[in-house]
């Protein structure tokens, strides 16, 4: 028997002012123990990317840190197959100076499909990777398809591939943008983003692309990835580049807040910005404050577009755009557009398990925890039976003192409610239930 205890995770991003940096320098970062699965793919879609000879090719074991983030403004750092330890304790050790040089305008793809460890915090104010060795996505798909990703510059590129498995693991945790989910199930989500400070990070839960099907399309979409992290500022472009609120909040009306940066070298005077609330075109805003240039560390503007209210267990999409920066068309439109999925997030009791419960299992239960976060007090009541499940809880957002998770046994008689093969990193309470471990 294990007891487990309730937690309060407080997330504090670091920022500083942000640089510009005109050309793009990548590297690619992986392991000594060799690439995953033994594929050379992934050193294929950098010289596709970024040219061949043109590109660093490091170790985690060997790479000095200081070095790195001063020549290098595209990291694509892999942590796939058995790479996964080596990328997390690598990150374990530098994440301070790697998030501060996000924040000064550095990019990063972040992928772990792992085949060992148990998922791995990456950082950036609380995203995590889920990992427990079964739960693999088969089909995935583009969250939406109108996505850089899926557009270009590297096509065909398609809606959903296959593989197997497409992906090891899924992603989670607040203000981040989804990219591309679990056909079977939207709110596991294989590949987002998260814009930290002026730079930006993609995260993914992908295999190498050698398991992926069609081919060609699934090595596009590898492709785009990287090619949207490739940003050299141009006189004139503009854009969303967050969906800031709400994010984790109760059922309710809520302004709908974003950001607007001036991603040009131009000041930019004016620009519509659109908005869409469950694909419903909204009324646009037209702004007219002048935005200084990329880079200033002045290049940005909060904006609410309006009030929508939100019932409790329902998805809202929202995504904004901008179009026309100063009365001229916008060349470049991967960085033009954010798309987030919110719910409010839980409050008061649930039920696992048993006949027509709120949540089938203790992962379904946890999949919207990771997701919406908390608002208030949550309470799941455990239907009889055994669970064999492998589970690990993660950061949950809003959850502490005041708003504690607890998991109970409904009859109140903790040996006919059996949790096996439970890992917390983060624990929250669990009362009248019992706990085996078993791997």
């Amino acid at each position: 028997m294990k007891h487990l205890f309730a937690f309060l995770l407080l997330l504090v991003p670091l920022w500083s002012l942000p640089s510009l940096s005109a050309q793009t320098q990548a590297a690619y970062l992986r392991s000594t123990v060799g690439q995953p699965w033994n594929s050379a793919t992934n050193n294929t879609i950098m010289d596709d990317v970024f040219g061949a000879g043109s590109w660093s090719d490091l170790r985690y074991e060997t790479v000095d840190i200081a070095t790195l983030l001063a020549d290098h403004t595209l990291l694509f750092m892999e942590g796939s197959d058995d790479n996964a330890n080596e990328l997390e304790t690598f990150l374990t050790t530098h994440r301070p100076a790697i998030e501060s040089w996000v924040s000064n305008g550095g990019n990063i793809f972040f992928n772990a499909a792992p085949n060992e460890g148990n998922g791995m915090n990456f950082g950036f104010g609380g995203i995590s990777l889920s990992y427990n060795g079964s739960n693999n996505t088969g089909t995935a798909r583009a969250y939406d398809v109108s996505l850089p990703l899926c557009n270009g510059p590297f096509l065909r590129v398609l809606a959903n591939w296959s593989g197997n498995s497409f992906a090891h693991a899924t992603i989670s945790g607040p203000g981040m943008d989804t990219l591309v989910v679990d056909l079977s199930n939207a709110s596991r989500v294989v590949v987002a983003s998260k814009n930290w400070g002026a730079g930006r990070v993609i995260f993914g839960g992908m295999t190498t692309v050698n398991f992926h099907s069609p081919s060609s399309e699934s090595f596009n979409l590898r492709r785009n990835i990287l090619e949207s992290l490739k940003f050299n500022p141009v006189p004139l472009d503009a854009g969303i580049v967050s969906v800031d609120s709400p994010r984790v909040f109760c059922a309710g009306p809520h302004d709908i807040e974003v950001t607007l940066a001036n991603l040009g070298l131009d000041t930019l005077f004016d620009v519509t910005v659109n908005w869409e609330f469950n694909g419903v075109a909204a009324t646009p805003l037209m702004y007219n404050t002048p935005l200084d240039t990329f880079g200033s560390g002045n290049n940005t503007e909060s904006l609410v577009l309006g009030t929508e209210n939100f019932v409790a267990g329902q998805l809202y999409t929202i995504k904004a755009w901008t179009t026309n920066p100063n009365g001229m068309a916008d060349t470049v439109n991967f960085n033009a557009t954010s798309t987030v999925v919110v719910s409010p997030g839980l409050a008061g009791t649930y039920t696992i398990g048993g006949a027509t419960p709120d949540y089938p299992t203790f992962a379904a239960a946890l999949a919207d925890l990771h997701t919406f976060g908390v608002c208030d007090s949550v309470t799941f009541n455990v239907r009889n039976g055994t669970y064999n499940e492998q589970l690990e809880f993660l950061s949950v957002a809003g959850a502490g003192a005041n708003s504690p998770i607890v998991f109970q046994s409904e009859s109140g008689d903790s040996t006919q409610v059996i949790l096996s093969f439970l890992t917390t990193p983060v624990r929250p309470t669990i009362r009248s239930c019992s706990t085996v471990s078993t791997g």
